[in-house]
């Protein structure tokens, strides 16, 4: 789903010890195999916490491409 303002909810935050994760929220359908397909396409690790995805590091923009690709 995208935001009010018709963006993507993709979002960066920082973490403990200078951890920096991207978080897509709204996440609805299948997240578990779009998260197993984003962290391919990003080479990284990444967790599904209430209804979210969290990818480690600063993957914004090979998100943002994923999801309108």
């Amino acid at each position: 789903e995208r935001t009010r303002k018709g963006g993507l909810p993709i979002r960066l935050e920082h973490r403990a010890k200078g951890k920096v994760v991207t978080v897509i929220a709204n996440v609805t359908g299948d997240a578990e195999g779009l998260l197993r397909q984003l962290k391919k396409q990003c080479g990284a690790g990444g967790v599904l916490r209430e209804g979210a995805i969290e990818i480690q590091g600063d993957h914004r923009n090979k998100v943002e491409a994923f999801l309108k690709g």
